[in-house]
C-alpha cells in the first residue's frame, strides 16, 4: 500500500482494516493464547495492514544492556533469537528508549540522529518506526517496521497509532501474564504454606460451599473432591448443628471462636478450636468466610493430666497437717494450704503479703520475718521451727521447710515450702522429759527407802544371816509395789489392793480388809507397802498372826482432814506384853511414815493385840483409777 506525507484521508477499507485488526489481536490477547501466538498474529497484522516486508520485536535484556530480537518478519533466516541491538542512542530503537518517543526514519541517508544498526544496513532498510512497548519509565522492548523500498516509507498519524497501539496489546498481554505468573506463583506459595499447616484451612462461600480446602482436609476425603461441597455434607449433620450460630455470625461480619469434636482420623473424635472470619469483598460485604480448625486433643490431654496432677498435689498437700505453700521471688506467698489457712484462721488474701506474720508468738514476729527475708535474699535454703497463734486461740509449734527454685538462667523463681506440724511431737517430748525426771526422782526415792532399810537392818539384826533374810523380805516388798504400781502406768494404786497383796501370804483366813478404798499417789506406795511389810513380818512372828486363834482386821476410811485413816486391829491374843524396845517395824513407821510421807502414826500394845491407827494426809492421795 503506497502512502504519501499528507494522505490524511487514506481510504476508508485501509482504515477500517487496521481497527479491525486492533479488535481482533485485542480479543485474542483475552483468551488463553500465548504470547508467542499472540505475536505471530500481531506481525502478520503489521505487514498486512502496514504493506511492509520487515517487522521486529526487540526485549530489552534483563540488566537492560541489549535488546534482542525474539520476533520478527522479513529476516533472514536464524537470525531471530540471536539478533542483539545496542541499547544506546546509536540505534533507531535505542534511541527511541533514550528519548522515550517513537521514532520515524524516513530516509537513513539523511539521518543525522543515529545511524542504521548492522542488521538494518546488512538487510539495505531505508526507513522504519520504532515504538516503546510498555511504561517509558520501565520498558519492555521496543516494536520496529521497516521498508528497504522508499516509496513504502510515508508513515501517517493513523499508521503510527496502529503500530502504537499493536505495541500496547502486546504490553497487556505481557503484563496481564507477569500478574498471572505472579498471582499463580503466589497462589502456589499460599497453597504450600497451606498445605503445610498442622491445622485445617479453608475458603467457604456465602451458599455455605468450599472453594478452597488445604491438604489437612483430606481427613475427610480427597481435598479436590470437596471443591463445591457444603459444609453440613462435609462435617455431618450433627456436627453442624452445633457450628450453625457461628456460621450466621461469620456471615454477619463477626469473627467467631469455639471449641468442638470433630470425626479427624477416621471414626476417632478429636477435640478441635474452630475460628470463622468473615471474607469481605466490595462495599464493605461479606460473601463468604475463612474456616481454620487447630487439632487441641493433645493439649486437651496435657491440660487434663495437668489437672489430675494438680488434684494429687493438691491432695497431697491437704493431707500433710498444715501443707505446703509457696511464695514468689520477692518472698511473698503465691499458694498455701488450705490446712494452714484454716489453722491460723485467715483467708489466702490476708495472709499473702506477710499478713502471716501477725499470726506468730509476738516475741518471734519481727526476729523470724527480718530471718526469712534475709534467707530469700541470700536464695538459701530455710529450716525453721516457730510457734504460731491458731485461729481457736491455740499455740501450735511448727517446723517450716523450704528450697529456691533457680531457673536455667540462674534466676531465684520462687521458693516451695513445707509446714510440718510439730505440736504433738513437741508435746511427746516435754512428756519424755518430765518422764525422766519423774524416773530420776523416784529411782532416787527408791535407792534412799533401799539404804535406810539396810542401815536400819544391820543396826537391828543379831548376825548376817538374819540381816540378809530380813533384807530380802524387805526388798521383796518393794519389788511387788513396783509391780503394782507399773501395771497401773504409775498412775499410783488402790489402797486396800496393797494392803490385800503384802497380806495375801500370810491369810488363812483370818484377815479382812474392810471400809471404802482409796487411790494414793504413786510416790506414797512403795513406803506404805514397806510400812504394811513391816507391820505384818512382826504380826506373824509375835502377833496375832503368829497364833491360830489371833486375827488381823484392816478398816480404811476418810478422813475430815481430807486424808484417809487406817485401823490396824489385831485380836485373840491373851496378855501380850508390850516390847521392851522398838525394833525395825516401829523405825518404819515412825521415819518413813512420818518423815518421808508426812503421816500421824498411833501404837497402842494391847494385851488382846497391837492396834495401829495411821493417818495419811491428803498429799498421799491422787491416784486414778
Amino acid at each position: 500500500m503506497t502512502k504519501t506525507s499528507d494522505d490524511l484521508d487514506a481510504p476508508a477499507s485501509s482504515r477500517e482494516l487496521q481497527q479491525h485488526a486492533i479488535a481482533e489481536l485485542g480479543q485474542r490477547a483475552l483468551g488463553d493464547c500465548t504470547f508467542e501466538e499472540l505475536c505471530e498474529q500481531a506481525l502478520d497484522d503489521l505487514t498486512r495492514c502496514l504493506n511492509l516486508r520487515y517487522v521486529k520485536l526487540l526485549e530489552l535484556s534483563p540488566g537492560g544492556e541489549y535488546l534482542t530480537m525474539v520476533a520478527g518478519r522479513g529476516w533472514r533466516p536464524g537470525l531471530v533469537g540471536r539478533v542483539k541491538v545496542p541499547k544506546d542512542s546509536g540505534s533507531q530503537a535505542g534511541f527511541s528508549l533514550q528519548t522515550a518517543e517513537t521514532v520515524v526514519v524516513q530516509d537513513f541517508d539523511t539521518e543525522t540522529r543515529f545511524a542504521p544498526p548492522k542488521l538494518l544496513s546488512d538487510h539495505g532498510i531505508r526507513c522504519g518506526a520504532s515504538v516503546i512497548i510498555g511504561p517509558v519509565s520501565n520498558p519492555w522492548g521496543v516494536l520496529g517496521v521497516h521498508e528497504s523500498e522508499l516509496g513504502r516509507c510515508s508513515y501517517d498519524r493513523y499508521d503510527i497509532d496502529f503500530v502504537r497501539s499493536i505495541a500496547n496489546i502486546l504490553w497487556l498481554f505481557v503484563k496481564n501474564a507477569a500478574d498471572r505468573a505472579k498471582a499463580e506463583t503466589e497462589r502456589q506459595a499460599l497453597r504450600s504454606l497451606a498445605d503445610a499447616m498442622p491445622i485445617l484451612f479453608a475458603v467457604v462461600n456465602r451458599q455455605e460451599r468450599y472453594e478452597f480446602v488445604n491438604d489437612a482436609y483430606r481427613v475427610f476425603g480427597e481435598p479436590s473432591r470437596l471443591i463445591g461441597k457444603r459444609v453440613r455434607d462435609v462435617i455431618g449433620a450433627k456436627v453442624y448443628e452445633t457450628v450453625v450460630p457461628y456460621v450466621e455470625r461469620a456471615l454477619r461480619g463477626e469473627v467467631t471462636r469455639f471449641e468442638t469434636r470433630l470425626p479427624l482420623q477416621g471414626e476417632r473424635e478429636r477435640d478441635v478450636l474452630v475460628t470463622y472470619a468473615p471474607r469481605w469483598r466490595g462495599e464493605g460485604k461479606v460473601d463468604g468466610f475463612y474456616a481454620v480448625v487447630v487439632d487441641i486433643s493433645d493439649q486437651k490431654e496435657r491440660q487434663r493430666e495437668i489437672l489430675e496432677r494438680t488434684q494429687h498435689y493438691q491432695a497431697i498437700a491437704d493431707s500433710i497437717p498444715y501443707g505446703i505453700w509457696t511464695c514468689d521471688a520477692a518472698g511473698k506467698l503465691t499458694y498455701v494450704s488450705g490446712s494452714f489457712l484454716e489453722l491460723i484462721g485467715m483467708t489466702f488474701d490476708e495472709a499473702r503479703d506477710f499478713g502471716w506474720v501477725s499470726r506468730l508468738l509476738p516475741e518471734e514476729a519481727e526476729e523470724i520475718e527480718a530471718a526469712w527475708k534475709a534467707c530469700v535474699a541470700a536464695r538459701q535454703d530455710w529450716k525453721r521451727e516457730h510457734r504460731v497463734l491458731g485461729g481457736d486461740g491455740r499455740t501450735y509449734d511448727i517446723l517450716a521447710i523450704a528450697r529456691p527454685v533457680i531457673d536455667s538462667e540462674g534466676r531465684l523463681t520462687s521458693y516451695v515450702g513445707l509446714n510440718l506440724d510439730m505440736t504433738e511431737w513437741k508435746q511427746r517430748e516435754d512428756t519424755l522429759k518430765l518422764l525422766a525426771r519423774e524416773l530420776d526422782h523416784r529411782v532416787k526415792n527408791v535407792f534412799s527407802l533401799v539404804l535406810t532399810i539396810a542401815r536400819m537392818a544391820s543396826r537391828t539384826a543379831n548376825d548376817v544371816e538374819a540381816f540378809r533374810t530380813a533384807f530380802e523380805g524387805r526388798i521383796q516388798s518393794l519389788s511387788v509395789a513396783h509391780e503394782l504400781i507399773a501395771e497401773a502406768d504409775w498412775r499410783g494404786m488402790s489402797l486396800r489392793q496393797l494392803f490385800e497383796a503384802e497380806l495375801a501370804p500370810y491369810d488363812v483366813g483370818n484377815i479382812s480388809v474392810e471400809g471404802g478404798d482409796v487411790f494414793v499417789a504413786v510416790e506414797a506406795v512403795q513406803p506404805l507397802a514397806l510400812a504394811v511389810h513391816e507391820l505384818a513380818t512382826n504380826a506373824a512372828k509375835y502377833g496375832a498372826l503368829s497364833r491360830a486363834s489371833g486375827k488381823l482386821k484392816v478398816i480404811l476410811r476418810g478422813d475430815v482432814s481430807g486424808g484417809v485413816s487406817v485401823d490396824w486391829l489385831e485380836s485373840g491374843l491373851v496378855n501380850v506384853p508390850a516390847p521392851a524396845h522398838s525394833g525395825f517395824g516401829t523405825k518404819v513407821l515412825e521415819r518413813v511414815l512420818a518423815i518421808q510421807l508426812g503421816a500421824v502414826v498411833e501404837k497402842d500394845f494391847r494385851s488382846k493385840g497391837l492396834h495401829v491407827k495411821i493417818l495419811l494426809p491428803e498429799t498421799c492421795l491422787g491416784g486414778s483409777r
